[in-house]
């Protein structure tokens, strides 16, 4: 910030111009060192010249101190990022819970916990918020707008945000709404945010995911088929049966599809590893590159949905889009039940081809393969839906408000098919 302020108007101009994250950069630094100014200011006030010293220590301290680490931890932090941050987080709260067990307690009562109870309350009822994906629920407030159809996405805080916020409303769910599977996965959102992933996980060969340097850990969750950090699959179980160059969604780039067709590989994986590497300023990137490539003539660029605001650049970053198929979490329950149905349809099929023992049956196995023939029409039926949302997706003839419009529709369509034959309320 220092140096933007130093140069002449024109300069910072132009440097706001051709360099807007630089500018953002220096927004983000100007808002926490002014914390860290007042809190100095404060210590100085309260212990004069002599104690500037400790006011400094103090100031640092008021915020996360990334500067805090010690050889092995810097060294570390070259392969695994925020692997520091992650440290120096849970050594904060162990601190300030130490040091101050009751007040540090009320506070985290009386911003996360209150906060947390009545959003609880108002979004429980909700038959959108319910279609949410439970990463989204666990790591973030949503606030309802638009009658309930919408959110607004505010972070919780890390680790107390899991503790003091997501945890009571797990337990919420599980006594108030007698809800037998509120904390299903609740293991997978402590892992990730408050163990940084250092523990086995089955989708990565029972390693720890947190164990891979972030160089690879792009590769390995291609390998996995799984996002570290959504939990969600890359390439959606509906699609895993298409042919590598047509495993794409309404939003993949062109340029990821060109390659896809070209190589034959999934166009979804290939914006992975674009993103992964690379980001916001690689999805801006991309960007232009589809746009260039429209230009040239090399592609024919199709047009995106958009139309909302969680299209707009950093808003969209606080705003929960409207319920997918793609990322519901009935249907994704659904799919889920089905495999096992299945997977359980065929191993009995196999002994009974060999003339083995057929082992004695759950009750939950018998009601999945009493249910299995329901499934497989579903699955039928989700499947004609996605042909038409793919052929919306394809069309060059509409616009992009036209086709947000149409696939938010088949999007509602689909869930509402599952949600009806799972017995519960649509949207």
């Amino acid at each position: 910030m220092k140096q933007l302020l130093r140069k002449d108007w024109k300069n910072r101009i132009k440097d706001t111009v051709f360099s807007p994250l630089e500018l953002l950069r220096a927004m983000s630094e100007l808002t926490e060192e002014a914390t860290r100014v007042m809190e100095f200011s404060r210590g100085l006030k309260k212990m004069g010249a002599k104690g500037a010293g400790e006011a400094a220590l103090a100031s640092r301290d008021i915020t996360l101190d990334f500067g805090r680490a010690g050889t092995i931890g810097k060294h570390a932090n070259r392969y695994y990022t925020f692997l520091n941050a992650w440290i120096q987080g849970l050594d904060k709260m162990a601190r300030q819970f130490r040091q101050h067990p009751v007040r540090s307690t009320i506070k985290a009562v009386m911003s996360i916990t209150m906060p947390s109870v009545t959003l609880f309350f108002i979004n429980h009822d909700n038959e959108y918020y319910q279609e949410v994906p439970q990463w989204e629920k666990d790591i973030f407030w949503l606030v309802p707008y638009n009658e309930g159809r919408n959110f607004i996405r505010i972070p919780k805080p890390f680790e107390l945000g899991i503790l003091f916020g997501t945890l009571p409303e797990k337990m919420l769910a599980y006594f108030y709404d007698q809800d037998p599977k509120a904390f299903n996965k609740f293991g997978n959102t402590i892992r990730r945010n408050m163990f940084f992933d250092l523990l086995p996980d089955k989708d990565f060969y029972y390693l720890p995911p947190g164990i891979f340097p972030t160089a690879i850990s792009v590769p390995t969750e291609m390998v996995a088929n799984r996002s570290m950090f959504t939990g969600h699959n890359i390439i959606p179980r509906r699609e895993e049966n298409l042919e590598p160059a047509l495993q794409f969604g309404a939003y993949t780039s062109e340029l990821a599809k060109l390659v896809g067709k070209t190589i034959d590989v999934p166009p979804r994986m290939v914006d992975h590893v674009i993103y992964g590497y690379t980001a916001g300023l690689g999805r801006n990137v991309v960007g232009i590159v589809d746009r260039t490539m429209d230009q040239v003539g090399l592609v024919e660029r199709t047009p995106k949905p958009g139309g909302t605001v969680a299209e707009l650049p950093i808003i969209k970053a606080f705003v929960s889009r409207n319920p997918t198929a793609g990322q519901s979490t009935t249907i994704d329950l659904f799919y889920e039940e089905y495999s096992k149905a299945e997977g359980l349809y065929k191993s009995l099929k196999v002994k009974l081809d060999n003339n083995e023992e057929i082992p004695k049956l759950s009750k939950q196995d018998i009601a999945r393969l009493q249910s299995l023939k329901a499934m497989r029409k579903a699955t039928r039926e989700l499947s004609e839906m996605r042909k038409i949302s793919r052929q919306v997706q394809e069309t060059k003839k509409l616009s992009p408000k036209q086709k947000k419009d149409i696939l938010r529709e088949i999007d509602r369509a689909q869930i509402n098919y599952v949600r009806t034959l799972v017995g519960m309320e649509p949207l």
